[in-house]
């Protein structure tokens, strides 16, 4: 009788354990460092290693598992060595790690060195860890990272603790602009699955570079508006942004028009601005005609166009990270 197949889930993993996806030149299998490396992971019964080799069975479909891979680990070993730079998986591997990396804004990437071989351009901004030069001391500071209970943070907005920059009162490093805004103009596709919060921050920033001052509200709030941009010339404009994402597949329907319509009216706004990752339904589009000059809707192709708009603003500038 022939083996139902399993549908793919979750790694296997000791309650409470961070997932560690490990990812390697299958021809640095034998190498002695990582088979030391992992033995000393083993070792720590409160890790959970994702390998492929023991994660991947027969029959199942390789990328299927490898982005589950990525996507349920709470860390993302990537083992640079000669083998890496000229073998696909590893790189591919990669770009799908920094990739979420970019969506969550949680830094979970850790590449770690084996020999002598440049550290990849992709990460050549992001601190290794050299076992090849010192195997004691790189393994200590792994272990300190992997333990921890909270991982790190590439970047946070605090509405209450951040400084003024241009008007706005929200302060994020160019780095981090150039990088989270250039990510999605080049994998728009990704914006449906971006973190809540990370959206609403990005379309605060997308505000500011469009010349407003920006204010991104607490988490804390009953609806409305996430975003507050307003603009002081002959006439002051004031815009209320209500950004929705929901889960991929879905959609924003009347409900959500209403109750911005209802915001913008109270408190006089010069107009609601309904931006989502996804699209409206039709009796929300009904909506937004009966009220087209107090309410604009913004759907996912619209996003792509802000954030276009916004690297030719910065690039007219004369910003050189937008080409």
């Amino acid at each position: 009788m022939r083996e139902k197949q399993r549908s793919p889930g979750p790694p296997s993993r000791t309650p409470g354990a961070p997932i560690v996806f490990v990812s390697y030149a299958h021809a640095d299998a034998e190498h002695p460092l990582l088979r030391r490396l992992l033995d000393d992971l083993r070792e720590h019964t409160d890790l959970s290693l994702w390998l492929d080799t023991e994660q991947i069975n027969v029959g199942d479909s390789i990328i299927q598992r490898i982005n589950q891979g990525v996507l349920y680990s709470d860390f993302f070993l990537f083992v640079i060595s000669r083998n890496t730079r000229r073998l696909l998986w590893p790189n591919q591997e990669l770009r799908l790690a920094l990739s979420r990396q970019f969506t969550t804004m949680r830094a979970f990437v850790i590449p770690i060195r084996i020999d002598d071989a440049p550290v990849p351009s992709e990460i050549a901004d992001v601190h290794f860890l050299d076992l090849w030069r010192d195997y004691d001391s790189g393994l200590s500071n792994l272990l300190e990272r992997l333990l921890k209970k909270e991982d790190g943070v590439l970047t946070t907005f605090d509405i209450d603790t951040s400084f003024k920059r241009h008007g706005s009162i929200i302060q994020i490093s160019d780095s981090v602009y150039r990088r989270m805004i250039e990510h999605y103009s080049r994998h728009p596709e990704e914006l449906t699955r971006i973190d809540r919060r990370k959206f609403e921050e990005l379309v605060a920033e997308l505000f500011d570079g469009f010349g407003f001052e920006v204010e991104l509200t607490k988490r804390t709030r009953d609806g409305g508006r996430d975003v507050i941009a307003i603009k002081h010339k002959d006439i002051a404009l004031k815009f209320l942004i209500e950004c929705k994402r929901p889960d991929p597949g879905g959609h924003v329907g009347v409900g959500a028009v209403r109750e911005l319509y209802g915001v913008v009216t109270h408190e006089k706004a010069t107009k609601g601005i309904l931006a989502t990752t996804a699209y409206f339904s039709s009796d929300a589009m009904l909506l937004f005609e009966d009220h087209k000059w107090e309410l604009e809707p913004k759907d996912y192709k619209g996003l792509i166009e802000w954030i276009q708009a916004y690297k030719r603003i910065k690039r007219d500038r004369g910003m050189r990270d937008y080409p």
